[in-house]
């Protein structure tokens, strides 16, 4: 029994074992078994993967393959193309360059057929001037008819009424035929035929236009024709006749369409004008300026009858504190309002615009001229009119810093001011200014207290300032230059009298960002200016379009040939040391519309013909106290130049009637014309004009002592503006009533370095002359400040 549980109890440890070997066998062989499919399952993995690699790199070898091809064909398709543009190009500027060559063969025969008929006009002229004495003496060879045998008046008389066509044939008669029809008068006639159009943005309302509106009874002109451009009346060009009867017919028959109306100095209109303008219900604009008889009665029919008010102009008128009154009740939309000149209003006046509901939106007041305003008055202002940004106070010598500090307490939108004529604003004033405005415009004129401090100021707080107006201002100095060399926008700048202004100050200016934006520029009487600004000028001012350099002193002849390579197209050289080099060199600026030459002594007839002839686009010409220029020098303007528009020698002893003759022959557009002086013109001066330079506006013949009154006043007829009188030419002239100089003419040269002692003496002087005119301010001119009123209602318009 016991070796029977012995071997029970081995067996049991046996089959143990036998279990334990199975399951270690049996987990290496799984593991053997895992290791080898894991390593086949990598070795799978690993081959795909190359595969991948290789698949991507024969991808890419065949895409470079086939980019290199296409590349390759591309090329040669574009090689081709450029073959064949070249070819074509070719051919076209082949074609291009005949074609060109025609148009200015074409063009080079008009103008040398033009030139010669100009040229043969001319040699006529002086071949024949004496028209009447070679047509008496004519023989009955030439012509033994009895139209041949007439006085020369009757046969021009006769040949009047023919027209173009006739006149030739007859100038193919004879000789004698061919000189009466070549006349100048028989080819001057010109029919000026005025009409009215729907693209005319201003109507000047003639006497004969007038009369054609007001009597016409076609129901449709007046709705379908005249409702199109009615809308701008201008009654002031015709004052001197313009009557209630006629303002009454026309404003009554198209008041609908009346926007903008200008009454301007028509004294003659009284209560029924008054009431057709108050039945204009759609009015914006009303210029009532200089016109003596309205009242403040006419003032409140007007203001309570249109709504619409937007511009009111009362300059130079005699309202009072009632006006005011009336304008604080009613202009709730008033935005421009000019009461410069006048003097019969109170700080009153002013105080009912800060207590009424209208004048609320005004943005641009003009007091100029208003001494009597205290220091309360422009407390009123400022808090009646918050919206305020364009101020306008010139010639008001009793003008304050308290004033100025008083006005600028509640107005923070201001964007201009002009300050002309106030002398005794100090850089407190200005300080002022530049602390609560952002101004884009400024103007002052006249200030001998105004020193560096003060532009630095401006300057520092305005760098959006784009016109800059500082005439007259003794104490500016370079330093003054430099700090508006930090402006960026600069588009006009006014130094002129600026004394102590010299060519330091201009580099500053000129490599400021604001240079290469520079329209217009005024350096006049800058002495100490010299040819080395000029020069950097023209070469850093790209767009500069108008600059003024009169009378400085140092100039020569180098500074003109620095701008004839310069974009200018006007330019004022008047009493500078130019001389005949400098206006030839001048020259090369072909685009040159206007020429100011004035008290340029030095210069003549050669350097004029030689400028002329460059310059043929020239419309604006001065050569006024040009004591050296003859007749030869308006030859050749008026063969060189055909576009003239207006003109000045007033002061040329040496022109005659000749030249006015050049003129009337060839000045289809010339509309100004100055004679002032001329002592050798005589009637046929005026005979010619005549007949002659059919678009003539202005004509002035004073100190013409040969010119007869009976003539002058002929010619007044034709022309707008007309001035004439046999006085005696005033010594300033230079020249007595012999053409006699009365001083020789000195030969140019550079200044003296004297700057510091004539600024000292402007400054006394101005000093002097603005305590006069503080003590005598009725001495004013209020007329003055209406027309700076009406000229700054002309540059506005655009805006309303």
């Amino acid at each position: 029994m016991q070796c029977y549980q012995w071997c029970y109890s081995t067996l049991q440890f046996h089959s143990h074992l036998v279990e334990k070997a199975y399951t270690c066998y049996r987990k290496c062989l799984l593991n053997m078994c895992f290791r080898a499919w894991k390593k086949f399952i990598l070795e799978k993995r690993s081959e795909a993967v190359e595969l991948m690699m290789n698949m991507d790199v024969a991808n890419t070898h065949y895409s470079l393959q086939r980019q290199k091809v296409a590349l390759g064909q591309w090329m040669e398709w574009v090689q081709i193309r450029k073959t064949r543009q070249n070819e074509a190009v070719k051919k076209i500027a082949q074609v291009w360059t005949v074609v060109y060559c025609k148009i200015i063969i074409d063009a080079w025969k008009f103008v040398v057929q033009d030139a010669k008929k100009t040229k043969d006009y001319f040699e006529r002229l002086e071949g024949v001037s004496e028209v009447n004495s070679q047509m008496s003496e004519v023989t009955m060879v030439a012509g033994k008819d009895s139209l041949s045998l007439l006085p020369c008046k009757v046969s021009l008389l006769i040949f009047h009424y023919l027209d173009v066509g006739d006149l030739l044939r007859c100038a193919e008669v004879c000789c004698t035929w061919r000189t009466i029809a070549q006349t100048c008068s028989l080819w001057s006639r010109v029919c000026i035929v005025h009409t009215n159009t729907p693209t005319h943005t201003h109507i000047l309302c003639t006497r004969a236009q007038i009369h054609e509106i007001t009597h016409t009874n076609s129901a449709c002109s007046c709705s379908g024709h005249v409702s199109q451009y009615l809308w701008q009346i201008n009654f002031s060009v015709e004052r001197a006749w313009i009557t209630d009867c006629t303002v009454g017919q026309l404003l009554q028959k198209h008041r609908p369409f009346v926007i903008h109306l200008n009454m301007r100095a028509c004294n003659s209109l009284q209560w029924p004008s008054i009431t057709c303008i108050s039945e204009c219900r759609n009015l914006q604009e009303l210029n009532l300026s200089e016109c003596s008889n309205v009242n403040d009665e006419m003032v409140r029919m007007i203001v309570d009858s249109c709504p619409s008010l937007l511009y009111l102009n009362l300059s130079a008128t005699l309202v009072t504190n009632g006006a005011l009154r009336e304008l604080s009740r009613s202009c709730v939309n008033l935005q421009y309002l000019s009461l410069a000149g006048c003097r019969t209003f109170s700080d009153k006046g002013l105080q009912y615009l800060s207590r009424g509901r209208g004048c609320k939106n005004l943005l641009h007041l003009d007091l100029s001229s208003c001494t009597q305003i205290s220091v309360e008055g422009f407390r009123h202002i400022a808090a009646g009119c918050p919206s305020l940004q364009e101020l306008v106070f010139n010639d008001m010598p009793t003008l304050t810093d308290s004033c100025v500090l008083a006005l600028l307490s509640k107005l923070h939108s201001l964007s201009a001011v002009s300050l002309i004529d106030t002398p005794h604003l100090s850089d407190s004033a200005f300080k002022a200014i530049a602390e609560v405005a952002n101004l884009r415009t400024f103007i002052t004129e006249g200030n001998p207290r105004m020193t560096d401090v003060s532009w630095k100021a401006l300057c520092r707080s305005s760098p959006g300032l784009t016109s800059l107006h500082a005439a007259q201002c003794p104490r500016m100095t370079d330093v003054s230059l430099k700090a508006m060399g930090v402006l960026r926008n600069l588009l006009n700048i006014n130094i002129s009298h600026c004394c102590r202004v010299t060519d330091m100050g201009l580099r500053y200016l000129t490599e400021s960002p604001s240079a290469s934006r520079l329209l217009e520029l005024n350096l006049g009487h800058c002495s100490r200016i010299s040819d080395l600004s000029i020069m950097r000028v023209a070469q850093r001012c790209s767009t500069l379009k108008h600059l003024s350099v009169r009378y400085c002193d140092n100039l020569t002849d180098a500074a003109l040939e620095w701008l004839s390579s310069s974009s200018i197209i006007s330019l004022d050289i008047s009493g500078c040391n130019v001389q005949d080099q400098g206006l030839t060199l001048l020259g090369g600026n072909c685009g040159l519309k206007k020429l100011v030459a004035s008290e340029c002594v030095w210069i003549t007839d050669i350097s004029i013909e030689k400028f002329c002839r460059e310059v043929p686009g020239l419309e604006q010409l001065d050569v006024s106290h040009c004591v050296s220029l003859s007749d030869q020098a308006i030859k050749a303007l008026a063969f060189y130049c055909r576009s003239l528009i207006s003109l000045n020698m007033q002061g040329c002893p040496k022109m005659t009637d000749m030249a006015v003759q050049y003129l009337a022959g060839t000045g289809h557009f010339l509309r100004e014309l100055d004679l002032s002086g001329c002592m050798l013109l005589t009637d046929k001066t005026a005979r010619l004009l005549q007949r002659g330079c059919p678009q003539l506006y202005s004509i002035s013949m004073n100190y013409c002592t040969a010119i007869s009154k009976l003539a002058a006043v002929k010619l007044q007829t034709r022309v707008k503006l007309w001035e004439h009188s046999h006085d005696d030419a005033p010594y300033w002239f230079g020249y007595n009533n012999l053409d006699q100089l009365l001083q020789p003419i000195r030969k140019p040269g550079k200044v003296d370095d004297t700057w510091e002692e004539e600024e000292q003496a402007t400054v006394l002087r101005n000093t002097s002359f603005h305590d006069n005119k503080s003590r005598n301010e009725r001495g004013v001119s209020s007329t003055c400040a209406a027309n700076r009123s009406n000229q700054r209602m002309t540059r506005m318009n655009t805006g309303y």
